[in-house]
């Protein structure tokens, strides 16, 4: 009898080591593809990634996700951090014109007066020494915006192939000046507008309580009037919500559930029905079936009204949510929706249209760049064009899977391990990388008991060594 257990054990795993994955490479080696649109505006663009995506990622990175174009060419990704999403305000301030030798770049002190309630009453004194054709500076009191600066939009008239280079600089004392950045604003012919554009991005310093100042060359024809401040506050992410199928009620005040691998969702939403009165729950995570349960957060049902427990971004293989013992319990299987944070990948659409959106493949490696390395002189909020996702499937479920039993591995829990399906999930974890880590523990145990005594191979099927992949 355990030789026939063992037999079939290695007959599942060699049927585990047999299957090829799906090349990564190729388009159609993904679970989910989906036609990508760039908008105008320029290659480099947003792509949010609809729920039907989120739900087929099967890497808790987010990293098995590319942008194939008609060639096969895969173009550069990076993802967006999920703390960059930036709430804009457009903000008019005092601008005052500087005239003379304090308007140069780089120029220190300005004579100005104050008057009693910090309001800046005149500008600056006009050198009489220094013939000049206009302002070669602006002073913006920006001393009330409390909020990061993001760019500054200048309000200016060029003259025709003349390059002008304008230079921002702050100050809290209008003596010294910390340098903020400079760019090279340029008219080509007569009529044309700008090349890039009289935007300035800022990087995102706050001036509260200091001044910013913007300085160019004197130069006849160059009139720069003033400018529109943006600031940037960042606000947090809108979770996107899925509904969720298939958890177990293993008791009146026990409901357990195994997620898909891949992408974890942040906290998950439970709704009870209206008769459930008051339930307080509690939220457990393990990592497979012979490990012990971690607890992760608690929440509240009542009356039909959602509780939203977060899940601190653990991605455990399976959840257990345990009602308070003097509460009636669960009754019934509740509501479930599980929240995750959104995805925005920034990608260069460099190459031959159409592209293809390709999302879901556990062999494929994560191929991000950082952000910096596409946005270049960019800050990481800069407005993009939005790339448009055509005709994703609406209202995605994603399929839970009741949890395995408590205890070690059998044969039929291993072939739960051996099981490709994407929706039905096993007793032994989450994610690709778990699956070959539980074959590898049980070859490894297996061998290693075998040279060191024969008649121990029935507690090493029944019972494997846990030991890191590699060991």
């Amino acid at each position: 009898m355990i030789r026939k257990a063992m037999i079939a054990a290695l007959a599942l795993l060699a049927g585990c080591a047999g299957e090829a994955p799906k090349d990564a490479a190729r388009h159609d080696g993904y679970a989910l593809r989906l036609e990508v649109t760039p908008a105008e505006g320029g290659n480099l663009q947003r792509v949010t990634l609809p729920p039907a995506a989120l739900v087929s990622l099967m890497r808790a990175d987010a990293g098995d996700v590319r942008i194939f174009d008609s060639g096969g060419a895969v173009i550069s990704l990076a993802r967006q951090p999920v703390d960059a999403v930036e709430e804009f305000s457009a903000n008019k301030v005092a601008v005052y014109p500087i005239e003379g030798p304090a308007a140069a770049p780089g120029a220190s002190a300005i004579s100005l007066r104050i008057d009693s309630d910090a309001d800046i009453a005149i500008s600056a004194r006009r050198a009489e020494a220094q013939a000049v054709s206009g302002p070669a500076a602006l002073l913006f009191d920006t001393r009330r915006l409390t909020d990061p600066l993001a760019a500054i939009q200048l309000d200016a008239e060029l003259p025709p192939g003349r390059p002008v280079e304008v230079t921002l600089e702050a100050s809290a004392d209008l003596k010294s000046w910390d340098a903020l950045g400079s760019k090279v604003l340029f008219r080509g012919e007569a009529g044309q507008e700008l090349l890039g554009s009289a935007r300035i991005a800022l990087g995102g310093p706050v001036l509260k309580d200091r001044y910013l100042r913007a300085s160019w060359p004197a130069a006849p024809g160059v009139l720069i009037r003033g400018g529109t401040i943006f600031t940037a506050r960042t606000a947090p992410p809108a979770a996107v919500a899925i509904a969720a199928d298939g958890a177990v009620l293993a008791a009146d005040h026990d409901l357990r559930f195994a997620l898909p691998a891949g992408y974890p969702p942040r906290a998950i939403r439970v709704t009870g029905p209206e008769s459930i009165g008051v339930v307080p729950v509690r939220v457990y995570g393990r990592e497979a079936p012979e490990r012990p349960w971690v607890a992760l957060a608690a929440g509240t049902l009542r009356d039909g009204k959602p509780a939203q427990i977060d899940l601190t971004g653990a991605g455990f293989a399976e959840y257990k949510l345990e009602a308070d013992q003097r509460s009636a319990g669960f009754g019934a299987v509740p509501k479930i929706e599980l929240l995750y944070d959104p995805v925005v990948l920034i990608a260069a659409f460099n190459g031959k249209p159409p592209y293809n959106l390709a999302i879901g493949n556990a062999a494929a490696p994560s191929a991000f760049f950082a952000p910096g390395d596409l946005l270049g002189d960019l800050p990481i909020w800069a407005t993009l064009p939005k790339a448009k996702i055509g005709n994703p499937p609406a209202n995605p479920v994603v399929k839970l899977a009741p949890t395995g039993n408590d205890g070690p591995f059998t044969p039929r829990k291993l072939a739960h391990v051996c099981s490709p399906s994407r929706t039905t999930i096993t007793p032994s974890g989450s994610s690709a990388s778990t699956r070959l880590s539980a074959i590898s523990f049980v070859s490894r145990s297996w061998i290693w008991s075998r040279r060191a005594n024969m008649s121990t191979r029935r507690g090493i099927l029944l019972s494997p060594i846990t030991r890191p992949l590699g060991m």
